[in-house]
């Protein structure tokens, strides 16, 4: 095998190279080489108070899954999403809580997160 600072020989740690693409297993729904779009939430509203708020968003799919792992994956408790009034039963509001955080930092969470688009006016 090869010494310090060389790579071993082909086909020892390597496939070889194929000359066809590779299909993505099909559960994952895609094809190497083409974009995967992730769900898509849109935030209509962000209620804050002190270390506790409300995400107001609508989400198709598995959406609402996606935010939820966002913003758990940011350290926020969240409650169980409910139904506002005022729509066809769409637009959900999510209970956040996490000690010490303002609304500048939640709002930056969702807003750098390409999943996630904030509508105009968040309160």
């Amino acid at each position: 095998m090869g010494g310090l600072g060389r790579s071993p020989p082909h086909g020892v740690c390597q496939e070889p190279a194929s000359p066809k693409p590779r299909r993505m297993p099909s559960h994952l729904g895609s094809i190497e080489g083409t974009l995967m779009t992730s769900p898509r939430v849109r935030i209509h509203k962000i209620a804050w108070n002190g270390n506790v708020g409300e995400v107001w968003y609508t989400a198709a799919g598995g959406a609402a899954h996606y935010l939820r792992a966002l913003l758990s994956g940011f350290g926020f408790h969240l409650g169980t999403p409910m139904v506002r009034p005022g729509g066809d039963g769409a637009l959900q509001a999510l209970p956040v809580v996490k000690r010490g955080y303002s609304l500048t930092e939640l709002q930056d969470v969702c807003r750098n997160d390409p999943g996630v688009e904030i509508g105009r006016r968040v309160e």
